[in-house]
């Protein structure tokens, strides 16, 4: 008889759960698994990580700091982003920033947490109280109401919480935020990590840091890096014996490889300074068109909450936005480009500089990156000569003020100035869009990009929500980064897609000596078909136009038959017909154009 008693309590072999339920859920996991390591959607995502704090209140009462609850929450996300790799792009969204609604929730920090999740990062890490359907008492996410928010089907993250009982898989009353990520259709995770018990705070964040450094700097696959945590971190053997993977072991989910820009920069970038950038991948087989961002200097913010004769206060830094979002051309693996450091830029040593590439044949990314970058607000003697140039556009290129758009239009903005575009985010000199004169205007700063190295030109594109039925006036405020400011502004109707109209109709040149257009305005998305008759109903040519874009239209026209041949002197018939894109309905349009030599 053989007894086999264990010596260490230790984990050496990597292993991951599938929590699939039935077929299709377990379909669902390996598709999106295969889809993920064969198929990498490639973009700037990938080098994004969220941390979200939990804040020093719980059940109506003040925490403070300890080992465990409290500000330490905010004070152990700052310890993690500490720790990442600075080529890596870390966002926090703190539970003690935000506000209460009527019942002790914060809607607004989940807001601004799944709009990140959205957009898109690589990781999401959770730090604070949770059970198996709650993330926080303030309720940021909630299993059983809020995974219809999450719209990141193609952009799946690590989710990690550093909370009790989030990974509870074995609970035979309800399936876990940690499980359910894995399965929900319209978006969740890629693969979870998360404990199946009660736990303690300082042990996890212990953890799930020490996981993180393995995953994001020595760029381990999931299974590799925990196990390395649970064998090598400080945490306590007990409490990391409850966290496990939900997921495949061998994924990696791991940033792309950076390397350090080693362009020889003043010691202090200065505002409405000129500042040109040299930059290596260290890899001449790379070329393409980079993602290029400069990041204005971190700062650090004091919190504190006073609870009778106790204080409780906590250190923790915050971004700042890029005040250069633009494009540059990679070739062999260096490229060069150029930026103007705003007005507007406040004095810091946390700036930071990131470039993207990404190569779709060979299914790899890469950055380049250069940290810390110093700032300062001491300007150089320097004076703007003209305003921001801005051209207004809604829906299409080919819109004119006036025209017809949907109820949730796209803004085109073209905008150029010699001394740069303002989008650093300062108060009183963002990018602000003004519709039907609102109180309210709304800020559409972080939607300009440059065109490629270029540091003068770019264009904004924002699309409207849901907008009302009829006439509107948009205005749109530009500051150069010298803050010298511009409005232009484009009034437009608002139509719901129902019936799609045709409008204004009007053959140019007519009579035609020789060619022309049919000018039209459509009051939706249609594809258009023209066609032209001889006085006695002969149809002659036919001219379709697939995927009219709603508004102003022109169609050119050579003045020749379906044959080729030229038109003799007459009066001809017109008719133009539009289709809707989703739906079948249509109208027509007739006319006369005159060919008159």
């Amino acid at each position: 008889m053989w007894i086999l008693i264990p010596t260490i309590d230790l984990s050496f072999l990597s292993i991951g759960r599938i929590p699939a339920q039935n077929i299709s859920q377990m379909e669902l996991i390996f598709e999106r698994i295969k889809k993920y390591m064969e198929e990498p959607n490639l973009g700037w995502w990938r080098n994004n990580v969220l941390i979200m704090a939990d804040d020093e209140n719980k059940s109506d009462h003040l925490e403070g700091l300890s080992d465990g609850d409290g500000l330490n929450h905010t004070y152990l996300a700052q310890e993690a982003e500490d720790a990442i790799n600075p080529a890596v792009f870390t966002e926090k969204v703190l539970g003690l920033e935000y506000d209460f609604d009527e019942y002790h929730n914060k809607p607004e920090a989940r807001e601004a947490m799944i709009e990140k999740i959205n957009a898109g990062v690589l990781v999401w890490y959770f730090i604070g109280h949770g059970n198996e359907d709650v993330l926080g008492d303030e309720e940021y996410f909630r299993g059983s109401l809020h995974m219809n928010l999450l719209k990141n089907e193609e952009k799946l993250p690590l989710f990690l919480a550093a909370s009790c009982e989030v990974g509870m898989f074995d609970s035979p009353e309800i399936d876990c935020i940690a499980e359910k990520l894995l399965y929900n259709e319209s978006g969740g995770s890629i693969a979870s990590i998360a404990s199946t018990r009660v736990c303690g705070g300082s042990p996890n964040t212990t953890l799930l840091k020490y996981f993180l450094v393995q995953i994001l700097n020595n760029r381990n696959n999931v299974g590799k890096a925990l196990v390395s945590a649970k064998l090598n971190s400080t945490a306590t053997l007990t409490n990391s014996r409850k966290f496990n993977l939900m997921g495949d072991p061998l994924l990696s989910v791991i940033p792309p490889p950076p390397t350090e820009i080693v362009s020889d920069l003043p010691d202090s970038l200065r505002a409405k300074e000129t500042i040109t950038v040299h930059g290596d991948f260290e890899n001449s087989s790379l070329s393409g068109t980079g993602e290029f961002r400069v990041f204005g200097s971190k700062y650090e913010v004091f919190y504190s909450h006073t609870l009778g004769t106790q204080t409780y206060s906590v250190y923790y830094k915050k971004n700042r936005r890029a005040f250069y979002n633009g494009r540059t051309e990679i070739n062999e693996g260096e490229y060069t480009t150029s930026f103007i450091v705003p007005m507007d830029i406040d004095n810091g040593n946390m700036g930071k500089i990131l470039c993207y590439l990404s190569q779709p044949d060979s299914k790899e990314d890469f950055t380049n990156y250069y940290y810390p970058l110093k700032l300062s607000d001491n300007a150089i003697d320097a004076v703007s000569s003209d305003s921001p140039s801005i051209q207004i556009w809604l829906d299409s290129k080919r819109f004119i003020s006036g025209d017809y758009v949907s109820t949730t239009p796209q803004l085109i903005a073209a905008i150029s100035d010699s001394n740069g575009i303002n989008i650093s985010g300062s108060a009183g000199h963002k990018i602000l869009m003004i519709l039907d004169n609102a109180n309210e205007p709304v800020d559409v700063t972080d939607y300009f990009v440059y065109e490629i190295d270029s540091y003068t030109t770019g264009e904004l594109r924002y699309r409207l929500d849901n907008i009302s039925e009829g006439n509107h006036k948009l205005e749109l405020m530009v500051f150069d980064n010298f803050n010298v400011p511009a409005i232009a502004s484009t009034e437009f109707i608002a139509k719901k897609s129902g019936e799609v109209a045709i409008e204004k109709v009007l053959p140019f040149p007519n009579p035609m000596e020789k060619d022309g257009y049919f000018t039209f305005i459509i009051t939706e998305d249609a594809d258009v078909t023209i066609s032209v008759y001889t006085i006695s109903g002969k149809k002659i040519r036919t001219i379709k136009v697939p995927n009219c874009s709603a508004g102003y239209n022109q169609v050119y026209w050579d003045g020749k038959d379906g044959d080729g041949d030229t038109l003799a002197n007459n009066t001809y018939f017109y008719k133009i017909k539009a289709s809707q894109k989703a739906g079948n309905k249509f109208t027509e349009k007739i006319g006369k154009v005159i060919i008159f030599k």
